[in-house]
């Protein structure tokens, strides 16, 4: 991911670690899955350090895979609530 690797946003030291988290929380398969994994991301060193990655984040980041988090379950309760009425 580029902006990890830009050195102007101060992570780029930790970018496997970065890397490693926002994996965490892309890949997540629930809603509760996808907190658990935001949790630990916010948890770590390198969060509480870089103010750059914490603006980046919940500006940009999060609010683009929250949205497909709870899209995601919306439909999968909607499928099986349907599968259910047949």
């Amino acid at each position: 991911m580029r902006w990890v690797s830009l050195t102007k946003h101060g992570v780029a030291d930790d970018r496997d670690e970065v890397l490693a988290l926002l994996r965490a929380v892309a890949r997540a398969s629930s809603v509760d899955e996808f907190h658990a994994a935001v949790q630990r991301l916010k948890k770590s060193r390198v969060w509480a350090r870089s103010s750059a990655l914490q603006r980046w984040m919940e500006n940009t980041w999060l609010p683009e895979y929250k949205v497909r988090a709870y899209t995601m379950t919306s439909t999968t309760m909607t499928m099986t609530a349907s599968a259910m009425k047949t």
